[in-house]
């Protein structure tokens, strides 16, 4: 009879421990990855779809860290030819900015750009743009790297003002340069590129 107590009274006990340790392991294990749409962008905040039969899309975003304008594209410039980069974005001043893109898309259509009056520095803005035939660059413009329009330099012309540093820098650097602005270009412009996205 005691044997029997001594073998219930171990059973129940396994029976405890291996309860608990089963509980401890369900609220301490990760759960699978969730692999519905809506989750994955709720997730990651990102519009990217992977799974068979759907069309894969990416996030297009700009921003702003300390005054320099990062526009980072994978769709929304896409194929686009022409932009305008704005010296304020969403209030704030630009002080310089760069353009990225995967695989280098948007600079390989790229062809015509203009910075606004009030952006002073170029950071790296069209170092891989093979394609670009025009750039107007303000009189604001006081700095700009010597690699700086460097896959487009026997195709680009710039249009400055007489006597800027933009002037200074293309003679510098043998960039064709002209006065005034090229005629007949539309510039797509930060609104109207938000404007198509949201619709």
């Amino acid at each position: 009879m005691k044997r029997i107590r001594i073998f219930v009274v171990g059973i129940v006990l396994l029976g405890t421990f291996l309860g608990g340790f089963s509980l401890y392991e369900f609220l301490h294990t990760e759960p699978e990855p969730v692999k519905s749409v809506d989750q994955i962008k709720k997730l990651t905040g990102e519009k990217e779809i992977d799974s068979p039969g759907a069309k894969k899309l990416e996030k297009d975003y700009w921003s702003m860290i300390n005054g320099c304008l990062g526009v980072y594209s994978e769709t929304q410039l896409q194929k686009k030819e022409t932009i305008e980069i704005p010296a304020t974005y969403e209030g704030e001043k630009v002080h310089s900015f760069d353009i990225s893109c995967r695989e280098g898309e948007f600079s390989t259509y790229l062809k015509h750009v203009e910075i606004e009056d009030g952006i002073e520095e170029i950071e790296y803005g069209f170092v891989t743009c093979p394609n670009l035939e025009t750039a107007v660059v303000p009189e604001s413009i006081k700095k700009m790297d010597k690699w700086e329009f460097k896959d487009c330099r026997k195709k680009v012309t710039l249009y400055v003002e007489k006597n800027s540093y933009a002037e200074k820098w293309a003679k510098k650097h043998k960039v064709r340069y002209k006065y005034g602005r090229p005629e007949g270009i539309v510039y797509e412009t930060y609104e109207s590129l938000h404007l198509k996205s949201s619709e």
